[in-house]
C-alpha cells in the first residue's frame, strides 16, 4: 500500500490499519491520498476514525473483485456521506 502525504511517500508494513492510523495522527496533513487496489468500507471507516484531513481514495472496481468481496460498491455511499473523494482507476495494482 502506498500512502502519499503532501510531497512525501511512505511504505508501511502490516499490520496496516493501526500503523496507518498512527502515521496519520502523528503526521497531520490537510490532504491524504490513499491508493488502494482493494478496499472494504468497514476497514476504511476504522482507518479514518477521528482523522480530520481531506481524503481522496483511488481504487479499482474490477467485476471479479466486487464479486469476490475484496471491493464493495457500498464504499461509494460511505465516501459520499463522509465527503471523501473517490476515484476509480482500474490500472492500479
Amino acid at each position: 500500500m502506498e500512502i502519499r502525504i503532501s510531497r512525501m511517500t511512505c511504505f508501511i508494513p502490516s499490520p496496516l490499519i493501526e500503523s496507518i492510523r498512527k502515521y496519520f495522527q502523528e503526521n497531520e496533513s490537510e490532504k491524504i491520498y490513499l491508493y488502494v487496489p482493494y478496499i472494504k468500507t468497514r476497514s476504511l471507516e476504522e482507518l479514518l476514525d477521528k482523522i480530520q484531513s481531506q481524503i481522496t481514495i483511488i481504487t479499482t472496481w474490477h467485476i471479479n473483485d466486487l464479486v469476490s468481496g475484496s471491493s464493495e460498491l457500498k464504499l461509494y455511499r460511505f465516501c459520499k456521506e463522509n465527503n471523501i473523494t473517490l476515484y476509480i482507476h482500474n490500472k492500479i495494482h
